[in-house]
């Protein structure tokens, strides 16, 4: 059996998109947050090493007196790397981005000007899902979380140097990098550069365990790293008992019954809020199937409303059963209130709280800027919070998954993976993989 799911990981979600944010995008980061904290979209470590890269480079180019940000040489980096990953074989994989882009460049457009350019490369690159991690693990420091003011620390640099250790050369990655960067492509495309910025190559196995010493260590903030390690301790358990089904009912012994009730709360806001999504999508396809553009909400609910609405009312009355919300705020119980409200409110709530595809005038929902009406499954429905990317991974049907319980957060999984990448295994999980982010 091939499993599907899905890897989030950015720091912004392009308007264009049907971007739904239905006010909860701090409700989510929160969840995600107190279920595996600090993490953001990692879901394996040449992500990290390929950020914590960019920046270091960015900081001794500067050195160097040529006025570079952060930013733009990391989605550099990145991007060389990709095509390098690439050029060996135009293969798919879910740790590559833009395989169709990249598939028109060749050799003579690889000079920094050209890589570094807006259009070289996909608009989310991998390195906008590390800008949390970066922090938390202790790879950089700043004032703020921009990835713009960050600075490369020891442990970025040891990071670095361990993993450009086997690297053959008069000249340090960093100091390729650096000429290239100032006009020398002439070291860019050799097999050792390959080895060292390939999303696809394994990490050396003592970087590894630094990257694993990294994610516990209490230096940085304690209640995360205690939180990952418990996580990790359960990634490993379940890596080695393959295939296990996992239930809400039964918590694993290596983590505290708070984490448990943050997560499985998570999980059902989670539930919940993908409900009223495809309450939205429902009310959409009835308002696009008919000649008057509208739904009356004086009339009758259309069976598959109904059946929408009533699946919406059974995921939040499971929320609120858990009693539990741990942001102080209480905006996930705000929201699942309002999704046990009368039917006529419940439509009312959602289409004030998304605003974008669809609109109230009087009794009437009518479509927004971003209303679609048909094949709406062809279009992504993301929620902005800060980490959708929209990848997706098909796991080897030779590997058992776990069966996860219904709705845990996505960083759940993204660990586990990483927990496989730190036992170099990743490759042999990872089968014909695909990325929807080829732009």
């Amino acid at each position: 059996m091939t499993c599907y799911w899905g890897l989030l990981g950015a720091e912004t979600v392009e308007s264009t998109k049907r971007t739904r944010t239905l006010g909860l995008g701090a409700a989510v980061r929160a969840f995600n947050d107190l279920a595996v904290p600090g993490m953001g979209g990692v879901w394996f470590g040449k992500q990290l090493f390929l950020a914590t890269l960019g920046v270091s480079v960015a900081e001794y180019v500067r050195s160097q007196g040529k006025p570079v940000d952060n930013i733009r040489v990391a989605n550099a980096v990145e991007a060389l790397g990709c095509w390098l990953a690439l050029n060996e074989t135009w293969e798919a994989d879910s740790r590559l981005r833009g395989v169709t882009k990249l598939r028109n460049k060749n050799k003579a457009d690889l000079s920094f000007f050209v890589v570094s350019k807006s259009g070289f490369y996909v608009s989310q690159p991998m390195r906008m899902a590390t800008v949390q991690a970066l922090r938390a693990l202790g790879f950089v420091e700043s004032n703020g979380e921009r990835f713009n003011s960050f600075a490369c620390t020891h442990h970025g640099q040891t990071f670095i140097d361990i993993i450009c250790d086997d690297y053959r050369s008069q000249k340090t990655p960093i100091k390729v990098l650096a000429e290239w960067i100032n006009g020398n492509k002439k070291y860019i495309n050799t097999a050792g550069l390959l080895s060292v910025l390939s999303p696809k190559t394994s990490m050396p196995l003592n970087a590894r365990d630094f990257l694993r010493e990294r994610l516990i260590a209490a230096d940085i903030d304690s209640f995360g790293a205690n939180r990952r390690k418990a996580a990790l301790n359960w990634m490993e358990h379940l890596l080695g008992s393959p295939g296990q089904k996992l239930d809400w009912r039964l918590k694993p012994p290596m983590l505290e019954q708070l984490h448990w009730d943050d997560l499985q709360s998570g999980g059902m806001f989670f539930l919940t809020r993908q409900a009223a999504l495809n309450v939205l999508d429902q009310v959409e396809l009835q308002i696009g199937n008919q000649a008057k553009q509208h739904l009356d909400l004086r009339n009758a609910l259309p069976s598959e409303i109904q059946s929408a609405i009533k699946e919406l009312k059974k995921r939040a009355t499971d929320f609120i059963h858990l009693s539990h919300d741990p942001y102080p705020s209480k905006i996930a119980t705000s929201f699942v209130n309002e999704c046990v409200q009368d039917d006529e409110k419940i439509i009312t709530s959602l289409v004030q709280r998304d605003g974008r595809v669809l609109k109230q005038r009087n009794h009437f929902i009518v479509p927004g800027m971003a209303f679609i009406g048909s094949d709406i499954a062809q279009h992504s429905n993301t929620v902005d919070d800060q980490e959708d990317s929209g990848i997706e991974t098909d796991v080897s049907s030779d590997m058992q998954w776990p069966e996860w319980p219904e709705g845990i957060s996505y960083r759940m999984r993204n660990l586990f993976l990483l927990n496989i990448d730190l036992h170099g295994q990743l490759d042999q999980w990872l089968v014909g993989n695909k990325n929807t982010e080829d732009e």
